[in-house]
C-alpha cells in the first residue's frame, strides 16, 4: 500500500494547518517559524514563491520530507529537527540552512537545486549525498556518516571545518572552484573518483585514515593539493593523473577507528600497529610531485604502474625492503621507475642506490647462467657500483691469495700424483715461499707485469706458475675495474 503524501502549500501555513509563528522584525523582514511540528506521512512542500525567511525548528519528520520551495530568501532547519527518513532538497532559493540536526539524518540535493549559500553545522551522524544542482558556497561541519558528491556545480567554496566523516566521496563533479578541508578535520575514508571538469581541491593539516584515487581520470584543469595531511594508507587503483596533483610535507596518522554506539559516533585510537602504505595499482601517475614528504617509513604496494614521471623535492621514498609486489618482475618494475624518479631530478646518488637494489631483485629473477654468474660478481665485487670499499677488499684479497699459490708454485712442482701423496697439502702450511718473494707483490698486483718479473736465477717457472699467474691478472684487473667503476659512481652517466 502507498504511503499516504500530504501536500503542503503556502496557504496552509498561513492558515494555521501547519502550526507556525509570523514573526516580523519591524523592518519589513518577515520570518515564518515552524516550530515543534510532526509529520508522520509523506511531506511534500510544493514548488511555490516564498517571500519570507521559513524556519523550522525542533520539528519531527518521521517519513520522507520532499522539499520543492522556491524563495528569494532563507530556508532554515534548527534545533535538532529530525527526519526518520529522507530529506530531498529540490529547492530554489538564496539561502538554506542546517544546525544541530539530530542522528542519522539523510539530506538529497537533487541536480534541480539552484542555491546561493548552504551552511550545514553541529550536525551529529548525517548523510548528505549531492546529485547534482548548482551552488554558489556551500559549508559543512559537524559529524557525518557520508558525504558524497555524485554530481553538481560549486562556483566558489565547498569548505569542510570541524568535523569527523566516515565515508567523503568526490566524483563526477563538473566544476567546484574551490573545495577546501581545514584542520580539526577527522575523515576515516576519502575516495576520488570519476574527477571531470575544472576543479581546485585544497585539503590542508585534515587527518585522514585512508585515501583512495579509485578507477578516476584526473583531467589536466584539475588542481589537488595535499598539506600537512596525516595519513594511514594513500591508495591510487585504476587512477589516471592529467592534472596537478600535490603533495605537501604529508606525515603518517596514528591509526583511529570510527565507532557508533547509540547512533553517535565517536573516534577511538586503535592499540593495533598498523605500517602505513602507499600504493600504485594498474596507475599512471603523470607529474604528480612531493615535497617535503618522508616516505621512507611507508609500505610501497606497486602493481604495473607509470610513476617514473613522479616529481621529489625534500623527499625520501620507501625503502627496497618495504616495496611489495606479487611478484619479482613487479618490484623490479617499481625499482626501475623509481631510479627514473632520482635520476630526472639529477639525484645520481640516490639512483644508483636503487639501481644496486633493482639488480639484486633481477638476480633472484635469473636462471643458473652466465648472465647470474656476471650479475652476482657484480654484487660480490662492488655492490653494482655502489662500494668502493667492497671492490678493494676484492683486489687486495685476490692479488694475495694469487700471489701466495704463485710463490708456492715456484718451490713445489705439482704433478697429478703429488696431492695424493701422504702430506701432499703439507706445502699449505709454508709460508716461506711468500716471506721471500713478498718483495715482488706489488709487482705482481700490476696485471701487465711481465711473466719473468721475478728475477731469480734460481727459480724455474713451471705449468702451474704461468696457472697462477694467468688467472691471478684476470682477477686483480676485474678487481681494479670494479674499483674504478665504483669510484665513479657520482660522475656523469
Amino acid at each position: 500500500m502507498a504511503k499516504k503524501e500530504m501536500v503542503h502549500k503556502l496557504e496552509d501555513v498561513l492558515s494555521g494547518k501547519i502550526p507556525s509563528f509570523i514573526i516580523d522584525d519591524g523592518y519589513g523582514n518577515i520570518t515564518i517559524l515552524i516550530k515543534n511540528y510532526r509529520v508522520y506521512f509523506f511531506v511534500t512542500l510544493i514548488p511555490i514563491e516564498i517571500p519570507y525567511d521559513l524556519i523550522f525548528d525542533e520539528c519531527d519528520f518521521f517519513h520522507p520530507f520532499s522539499l520543492k520551495a522556491s524563495s528569494n530568501k532563507s530556508i532554515q532547519f534548527i534545533n535538532k529537527c529530525y527526519f526518520n527518513e529522507q530529506l530531498w532538497i529540490r529547492a530554489t532559493c538564496n539561502s538554506l540552512h542546517f544546525d544541530n540536526l539530530r542522528n542519522d539524518c539523510y539530506i538529497e540535493f537533487s541536480n534541480e537545486c539552484k542555491i546561493k549559500n548552504i551552511t550545514c553545522e553541529h550536525s551529529i551522524n548525517c548523510s548528505i549525498y549531492i546529485l547534482g544542482g548548482e551552488y554558489q558556497n556551500f559549508k559543512v561541519s559537524g559529524n557525518y556518516r557520508v558525504l558524497n558528491f555524485i554530481g553538481g556545480k560549486f562556483e566558489n567554496e565547498f569548505s569542510i571545518s570541524n568535523s569527523e566523516i566516515q565515508y567523503l566521496q568526490i566524483e563526477n563533479i563538473d566544476k567546484i572552484n574551490k573545495f577546501s578541508i581545514s584542520k580539526d578535520v577527522f575523515i576515516e575514508n576519502f575516495l576520488f573518483s570519476a574527477l571531470k571538469g575544472s576543479s581546485n581541491f585544497f585539503i590542508n593539516e585534515t587527518h585522514i585514515n585512508s585515501l583512495v584515487f579509485g578507477k578516476a581520470i584526473s583531467t589536466k584543469d584539475n588542481f589537488i593539493q595535499f598539506n600537512q595531511a596525516h595519513f594511514n594508507e594513500v591508495i591510487f587503483d585504476n587512477f589516471t593523473n592529467f592534472g596537478n596533483l600535490y603533495f605537501v610535507n604529508i606525515k603518517t596518522e596514528e591509526n583511529y577507528t570510527m565507532s557508533y554506539v547509540l547512533n553517535l559516533a565517536s573516534k577511538t585510537k586503535s592499540n593495533t600497529q598498523i605500517t602505513p602504505k602507499i600504493a600504485f595499482k594498474n596507475s599512471d601517475m603523470g607529474k604528480t610531485t612531493f615535497i617535503n614528504c618522508d616516505l621512507t617509513g611507508f609500505n610501497l604496494e606497486f602493481q604495473s604502474s607509470k610513476i617514473s614521471e613522479v616529481f621529489l623535492a625534500g623527499t625520501e621514498m620507501p625503502l627496497s625492503k618495504n616495496i611489495i609486489s606479487k611478484d619479482k618482475q613487479q618490484k623490479r618494475l617499481a625499482l626501475s621507475q623509481i631510479k627514473k624518479i632520482y635520476e630526472n631530478r639529477g639525484d645520481l646518488v640516490e639512483a644508483g642506490k636503487y639501481q644496486a637494489e633493482e639488480m639484486n631483485v633481477y638476480l633472484q629473477t635469473l636462471p643458473k647462467n652466465w648472465e647470474k654468474v656476471n650479475v652476482f660478481l657484480n654484487k660480490w665485487t662492488n655492490n653494482h657500483g655502489q662500494s668502493w670499499q667492497r671492490a678493494f677488499k676484492f683486489t687486495v684479497i685476490s692479488s694475495l691469495i694469487f700471489f701466495l699459490f704463485y710463490t708456492w708454485s715456484l718451490y713445489y712442482m705439482f704433478d697429478s700424483n703429488y696431492f695424493f701423496k701422504k702430506n701432499g697439502y703439507s706445502f699449505l702450511l709454508d709460508y716461506k715461499p711468500f716471506i721471500n718473494k713478498k718483495m715482488y707483490f706489488f709487482e705482481f698486483f700490476n696485471p701487465t707485469h711481465k711473466f719473468d718479473f721475478i728475477r731469480d736465477q734460481e727459480i724455474t717457472l713451471s705449468f702451474w706458475s704461468s696457472f697462477w699467474d694467468f688467472f691471478g691478472r684476470i682477477f686483480i684487473g676485474y678487481g681494479i675495474y670494479q674499483l674504478i667503476a665504483a669510484f665513479r659512481k657520482h660522475g656523469k652517466k
